[in-house]
């Protein structure tokens, strides 16, 4: 969005951020939108040139977030676990507000669609920025030298997959405590250890 945002604009951001949260983006057409943001639709296309330019801008929010965490906990003078550890608390957080519907579309986005082929290529952003600091604690010894980056980073995509399987959605009543399941799997295996501190 080339405008800048008035005060009507944010309201529809925060409208249609709402209603993408509960009801995910599919199913919340642009009349909804306009109806709880109480302006008409003139004024959308004022700001908006449709669902998807808006579904674009808010997703872009939570991923530049996404990404200023990283570097925020990237640049503190912590060990890596605690650097991760924030940034999943925080993710969490973030799981949390924006629901499931909205978490699962825009991870499963077509990516021949404009929304998909955005975020796409906005979450690779991430992705790089988190694969060179995983590189970065490898070489101070605090992720063990052995293990492929390119797999640590496969395996990390995955994890955003399996949260938005239907199937394992209906083992967790409590989305949160799956989030930190599979983080715990992740980054702490299955076999207990005395040195674990688990999510």
């Amino acid at each position: 969005m080339s405008k800048e945002l008035t005060e009507k604009a944010k309201l529809l951001v925060n409208s249609a951020r709402e209603l993408f949260f509960k009801h995910g983006i599919k199913r919340v057409s642009i009349e909804e939108i306009c109806q709880k943001a109480n302006v008409s639709k003139m004024t959308f296309y004022n700001y908006f040139k449709d669902k998807d330019e808006l579904a674009i801008h808010i997703a872009d929010i939570i991923l530049d977030a996404e990404l200023n965490n990283l570097m925020e906990n990237d640049a503190k003078p912590i060990h890596f676990e605690e650097k991760i550890r924030n940034h999943m608390l925080w993710s969490y957080q973030i799981y949390n507000e924006s629901g499931n519907e909205f978490f699962s579309e825009a991870l499963d986005a077509d990516e021949s669609t404009v929304f998909g082929k955005h975020v796409k290529e906005k979450t690779l952003e991430v992705f790089k920025f988190s694969k060179n600091m995983i590189l970065k604690a490898q070489k101070k010894g605090e992720v063990k030298p052995g293990l492929k980056i390119e797999l640590i980073m496969f395996l990390g995509d995955m994890t955003k997959k399996i949260m938005a399987n239907p199937e394992i959605q209906k083992l967790y009543p409590d989305k949160i405590q799956m989030f930190k399941d599979i983080c715990n799997i992740f980054y702490y295996g299955i076999i207990n250890s005395e040195g674990d501190k688990p999510f």
